[in-house]
């Protein structure tokens, strides 16, 4: 057995039988490996399926894993599965793991779960020191900005900045940068609050009225272009800044969204209102980040450093 590297085992579509899923010693021997991995089950849902307990419980496994000096693997479904690896990375701060899952399942003539668990199991023991990664295909991103660009492509993943951070060329990993990221806490929180999510563009005005009585604990908005909130917007995200923490993204999948070297007043409004501005996340995982600072106790919003 091959000591130092575990498989946690989620479900997913890399599992899916149709009915069911396979558990981790079905999904080991599809490989053919000479030596045999152990894996861990935590559960056995597809990644929709989730809830904060599926996620705190595959934290806990990982941070066990990982403080034993093992290896570790994820396998989970594509639908969630950017979001995952960024809330293990959050929760380990940053530490070397590797989440793969499958696009096509295993009675399609096109399944891809045994080839990207191979290539996660390849990254797991390179001794590049990649952090928390995505392995899809040749692939290899950073948890912190990979993204599913398309759910139907098996190379379906992309990097929000730049490119991925290694690529896996005749069996080996060939590194390409490294997303460094400063981490503010870590560990596994003892919950995962509420953070209600909200969408700013034109049109959306009349719709806004649902946050005069704003009961969440912290706020999440998404605006158009380089995180340019609406007027009306403003006026409610500068409100309930007051009394919550508010964080605005911007929309576009990639590149970063906040230029303030063009537009050094655009958010001068928000920002003395108490409203952070998030350069580097997307909407889910601006979320993600804030209901796992919250859940470690912290009463503010702090932007991702890289």
């Amino acid at each position: 057995m091959v000591d130092d590297v575990v498989v946690v085992t989620t479900g997913g579509t890399i599992a899916a039988t149709g009915s069911t899923h396979l558990d981790g010693s079905e999904l080991m021997r599809a490989l053919g490996l000479a030596r045999p991995v152990r894996t861990r089950a935590v559960c056995s849902l597809g990644s929709w399926e989730m809830d904060s307990a599926n996620w705190l419980a595959i934290a806990t496994a990982v941070a066990e894993e990982l403080r034993a000096g093992t290896r570790v693997v994820i396998t989970t479904g594509t639908a969630t599965l950017e979001e995952l690896a960024y809330f293990l990375l959050e929760v380990t701060g940053n530490a070397d793991l590797v989440v793969t899952g499958a696009t096509h399942p295993g009675w399609s003539t096109s399944t891809d779960g045994a080839a990207n668990l191979l290539a996660a199991l390849t990254v797991s023991t390179s001794t590049e020191g990649l952090g928390t990664v995505v392995a899809i295909g040749s692939k290899v991103y950073s948890a912190l900005d990979c993204y599913k660009e398309d759910p139907h492509r098996m190379d379906g993943f992309a990097a929000r900045h730049g490119e991925p951070v290694a690529v896996i060329a005749a069996g080996e990993v060939v590194p390409h940068a490294y997303r460094r990221v400063h981490v503010d806490v870590s560990g596994v929180p003892a919950c995962l609050p509420l953070a209600r999510v909200s969408t700013l563009a034109l049109g959306t005005d009349p719709y806004l009225a649902h946050l005069d009585d704003f009961r969440a604990d912290a706020l999440v908005a998404q605006a158009p272009g380089l995180a340019m909130a609406p007027p009306t917007a403003r006026r409610y995200l500068c409100a309930i800044a007051t009394s919550k923490p508010v964080v605005l993204v911007a929309r576009p999948p990639q590149g970063v969204g906040i230029d303030r070297v063009h537009y050094p007043d655009m958010w001068e409004d928000l920002e003395h209102a108490g409203v952070i501005i998030e350069p580097v996340l997307d909407l889910y995982k601006a979320r993600i980040r804030m209901a796992f600072l919250l859940g470690h106790g912290l009463s503010r919003y702090l932007p991702v450093a890289v």
